[in-house]
């Protein structure tokens, strides 16, 4: 499946009752055309390390299954939570993101990991276009 903010938005709001709780607020999702960058968390801290402009962005490059959306959506949770709860804020895939990935992978069987391996990419895929991809920019 190609993805939209409200594809996100919806696996984001499945997940986080699933297993976050209601503890995540809803971040922005936005869209880009990066081949190498599938999904990524970002935000700001300010003097407190407090968070704000929290947002997920997903590649438009790939066509997505639904255990692929599950993955890297709680992939990026992670890094949310971790980072909400200042246990992480640089965002690593450390020891407390390994730990997270561990218990979710086994409670859900899911294979939330570091990497991401595996995914199909559109169907209107060009080689030119993704030769050309390191001119745009990574996020807008």
């Amino acid at each position: 499946m190609l993805v939209d903010e409200l594809i996100l938005t919806q696996y984001f709001l499945k997940w986080r009752s699933q297993y976050f709780g209601f503890d995540l607020p809803i971040p922005k999702f936005k869209l880009t055309n990066n081949f190498n960058i599938v999904a990524r968390f970002e935000c700001n801290l300010d003097c407190n390390n407090d968070m704000y402009d929290e947002t997920i962005y997903f590649s438009r490059q790939y066509d997505y299954s639904d255990y692929d959306l599950d993955n890297l959506m709680v992939h990026e949770m992670i890094h949310y939570y971790l980072c909400m709860h200042k246990i992480d804020l640089r965002c690593t895939h450390g020891k407390s993101f390994k730990n997270m990935a561990k218990q979710i992978n086994e409670r859900f069987h899911l294979r939330v990991s570091k990497y991401v391996d595996g995914l199909t990419l559109r169907s209107d895929y060009s080689r030119v276009r993704k030769f050309f991809s390191f001119l745009e920019p990574l996020y807008y």
